[in-house]
């Protein structure tokens, strides 16, 4: 590459030391999702969302049914989307997110519960619900273009 070479490596270098930073520096744009309370059929389960921002609820079964339950937007008002949701299910605006809780747990509602940015899907966590998983390691994830960043990264070491 020449004499061009050290050049491009220290603009990558600088704008992959951007894209990291404003991924996992900022949680403002970061969901985490934790269990509150015990998990355990007959009771209320409550899932906490770490957010500043609009967010989702939505919960997939085992037949990989996806059900979009409800959320907050970023003015503290919750929703949940129909009326028979709402017998099971129960949404509030909390500050620096929401939580859902599942009323009445049984067995017709375990499954992987989902906390989406309602503006973008991709930044998003998740909680298995299910007397099996009761604990789960909460990684809350950004939205970052990891392929595109795998493709840099590939580059550099190339130089």
């Amino acid at each position: 590459m020449g004499a061009s070479s050290p050049l491009l490596k220290i603009v990558l270098s600088l704008y992959l030391a951007s894209l990291f930073a404003a991924a996992f520096t900022s949680d403002e744009r970061i969901i985490k999702v934790s269990i509150e309370s015990e998990v355990e059929d007959g009771r209320n389960v409550t899932i906490r969302c770490n957010f500043n921002g609009s967010l989702t609820f939505d919960v997939i079964n085992s037949s990989n049914e996806i059900t979009p339950i409800g959320g907050c937007d970023g003015f503290g008002k919750s929703f949940v989307n129909t009326a028979f949701l709402r017998d099971k299910y129960d949404i509030k605006a909390v500050p620096g997110g929401g939580t859902l809780t599942i009323i009445n747990l049984d067995q017709s509602r375990y499954g992987k519960y989902n906390c989406k940015d309602a503006f973008n899907a991709t930044s998003a966590d998740s909680v298995i619900v299910s007397p099996e998983a009761k604990v789960k390691n909460n990684q809350g994830y950004a939205y970052t273009s990891l392929p595109f960043e795998m493709l840099i990264i590939c580059i550099l070491r190339a130089l």
